[in-house]
């Protein structure tokens, strides 16, 4: 199994960048499409660490939700103050508070209930959140962007306040494709949404079958210790955490997840990030579904809606990556392995 002294430290590092980047008001920035996202990025950074029990990283995740309560309208969030609120920034900002011990407003529950669609997924926007951010004139139809995504959806699959929370895991359960995975709309790489349905999904003996499919299809992915992607042939970071994420909350503790630790440590840059590799989307919003031959690389002439945006600040790539190593050191804890809130906590500003 990787080593504790390997992994521990590489936690820590990777701690320690996100915290040289979090601004004095508790948010982060990242992601340029062209303007650069703030809730969304600091509400998914700050869930990531907030699951992580080392160091400060409570201290960390409370200023981000405090930052985020400030900027809330009505407990909604968006993608940044000039973008339309939206379900999935909403979701995470939920998350990061569910995981403080905070609970979900009525208002929060209300707007997130709209995104639910007939069939039970849950759709990144309403064409009420366009009009409300831009106004009467707003004359956008979005058929694409108004139906149920199951990356939205599996973000809010493991929230526990959700009173229709029964019905977003049931869909979810027949979405799964016949591969095992889960393909998103919003991000790219299945391995996203595969990795959040597990963890909506896991511990119901009703859904097992789904989780044991879905860990099956993220061991092929990352058999030789990393997930290659048309993008990222060498090794998605971003894409690789998630795999790893996603086995270790389906319980699977093996080969596989040893030479996934081991490469995503030794692919830690010197600094304690990892390279950009957190794919964004923005397709044509009248397509109902994501077709990846879209977003290959090539030479091509390329539309707006063509255009993939990574995290060049490296935020999203991190925090995912170190969250799925301190799972995965979590789990070797259990097993009687190592106790990895022992070694390796002070580095680069992380303190016990």
């Amino acid at each position: 199994m990787s080593s504790i002294d390997q992994l521990t430290p590489a936690v820590s590092r990777g701690l320690g960048f996100l915290e040289d980047h979090q601004h004095s008001d508790g948010h982060w920035q990242d992601f340029s499409v062209p303007f650069e996202s703030d809730m969304w990025v600091t509400a998914y950074v700050g869930t990531m660490v907030s699951e992580i029990s080392l160091g400060n990283t409570r201290p960390m995740a409370e200023r981000s939700h405090a930052w985020l309560q400030q900027a809330a309208n009505r407990g909604r969030w968006a993608f940044a103050d000039v973008a339309a609120l939206d379900a999935d920034s909403t979701i995470w900002a939920s998350r990061l508070g569910e995981q403080l011990g905070f609970g979900i407003s009525s208002e929060t529950l209300e707007f997130l209930h709209k995104h639910v669609c007939e069939d039970g997924h849950i759709a990144m926007y309403i064409h009420e959140d366009f009009l409300e951010r831009y106004g009467e004139d707003y004359e956008m139809q979005s058929p694409g962007w108004y139906c149920g995504h199951p990356c939205v959806t599996s973000a809010a699959s493991s929230l526990i306040g959700l009173p229709w929370r029964d019905r977003v895991v049931r869909a979810l359960s027949l979405a799964q494709q016949s591969t095992g995975s889960w393909q998103g709309y919003w991000c790219i790489d299945p391995e996203y949404a595969t990795a959040l349905s597990i963890e909506g999904l896991h511990g119901s003996a009703e859904y097992a079958k789904n989780v044991e499919a879905a860990a099956q299809w993220l061991s092929r992915r990352a058999r030789d210790g990393a997930v290659s992607t048309a993008h990222f042939p060498q090794g998605s970071a971003f894409a690789t955490g998630f795999a790893l994420r996603g086995l270790v909350m389906a319980g699977e503790l093996g080969p596989v997840q040893e030479r996934i630790g081991t490469w995503l440590a030794s692919a830690q840059r010197p600094d304690g990030s990892w390279s950009s590799s957190a794919a964004l989307l923005m397709p044509n919003p009248h397509m109902m579904r994501l077709n990846p031959l879209l977003w290959l690389p090539g030479n091509r002439k390329r539309t707006h809606w063509e255009t993939i945006f990574l995290d060049q600040y490296r935020l999203h790539t991190t925090a995912t990556v170190i969250n799925a190593l301190w799972r995965l050191l979590a789990a070797m804890e259990q097993k009687g392995d190592a106790d990895p809130s022992a070694e390796g906590a002070e580095h680069q500003g992380i303190r016990q």
